[in-house]
């Protein structure tokens, strides 16, 4: 009964983000641990725990802990790689996955996390072989693999191969996020139709997301059905003022509101999501960091910002912007810079860029 607590607390974590679920499920797994210590899963189960809270340290233990049990769990060995990943052990981490994959070569699932590794640390070749073999090997409903292919054929500006794969899915098994990417790209391509069924089908998927009705209402205004979109755009707001309420310092969440709001005619609280973050870049700027370009807005527009040199233990290279807002970091190498790409409980979207 504890493990089953854990675990679906832990899911209902990786939905919600909520912290108070991964505390209370780290107890309850802390429990299922203490009644069965012998049972590796279990230990498999809190390790991941103390993975998501980043406490590294605790968790690679408890999962090293399992292995002694059980050497050859190939599950262990992925959970392991997991960690030591996060922790910016790049090598032993690619040791841990393939390792995993050795033991247990007709998982998908060890295949998927294995080209998600080399997608990460920028080797697409094999990230690419990686997740066709995990194809491969997947059913016919499990889409994640084809997914990641997808994306990575977008990262490698490959844009045709990946709306290709994304097509190829069945619509009653596209995630909110397939959806997305689907509707984004017809939306930019003047396919509007096209955009709001995507759209559309995001919203069925995942109704209680903000963005999604943001999307679908603008949409339906570019085919010139305006009632429609305010509709959409009015369930936004109400979804986004909801959702506010409830978790006041989420930033994500505050833009979203103010965005809908905007749209439908209500701009205060667009102006007020502006001066958030003008007061964020100028609290960076405090703390040390160096305004590169923009940083000033002009009523509810804010133009695109570029700060460099952010300290690492200030607010700013911890937290989200949400907004026009990119920092630069020097590193000299992978293992300096997983470990600073990774410090962080977010995380929406990073680049690197190589040279001479």
């Amino acid at each position: 009964a504890w493990a089953g607590l854990a675990r679906s607390l832990e899911e209902r974590w990786t939905q919600e983000r909520e912290p108070a679920l991964l505390e209370e499920a780290a107890e309850a797994a802390e429990r299922a641990v203490s009644l069965q210590p012998d049972v590796p899963d279990l230990r498999i189960v809190q390790a991941r725990i103390a993975r998501h809270r980043g406490r590294y340290e605790d968790a690679e233990e408890t999962v090293r802990r399992a292995l002694e049990i059980n050497p050859d769990l190939a599950v262990a060995h992925r959970e392991l790689a997991q960690i030591l990943q996060e922790k910016g052990d790049v090598e032993a981490a690619e040791s841990a996955y393939r390792w995993a994959v050795e033991l247990r070569p007709g998982s998908w699932r060890d295949w998927n996390h294995l080209g998600a590794f080399f997608w990460e640390t920028g080797r697409y070749e094999q990230a690419e072989q990686a997740f066709v073999r995990a194809v491969e090997l997947s059913p016919e409903e499990v889409i994640r693999p084809r997914e990641n292919l997808g994306t990575l054929a977008l990262v490698q500006d490959q844009t045709s191969e990946a709306i290709r794969i994304f097509e190829e899915i069945p619509a009653n098994l596209r995630t909110a996020s397939l959806a997305t990417n689907l509707g984004t790209h017809y939306f930019f391509q003047g396919h509007y139709d096209a955009a709001a069924e995507s759209f559309g089908q995001a919203t069925e998927i995942q109704p209680a997301e903000p963005l999604h009705w943001l999307n679908l209402g603008d949409a339906q205004q570019a085919l010139g059905d305006s009632r429609a979109a305010v509709e959409s755009w009015q369930r936004a707001v109400s979804l986004a003022t909801a959702q506010a309420a409830d978790n006041p310092g989420n930033l994500r969440i505050g833009v979203l509101e103010a965005l809908a709001l905007a749209k439908t005619g209500a701009c205060s609280r667009a102006l007020a999501a502006a001066d958030r973050l003008e007061e964020q870049v100028k609290r960076a700027v405090d703390h040390g960091a160096r305004l590169v370009h923009g940083g000033t807005r002009n009523g509810a527009f804010f133009p695109t910002t570029v700060l460099t040199d952010v300290p690492p233990d200030t607010p700013a290279s911890k937290e989200e912007f949400f907004g026009p807002v990119a920092q630069g970091y020097v590193v000299q190498d992978d293992h300096e810079a997983v470990p600073l790409a990774t410090d962080s409980n977010f995380g929406l979207a990073s680049a690197i860029s190589a040279g001479g």
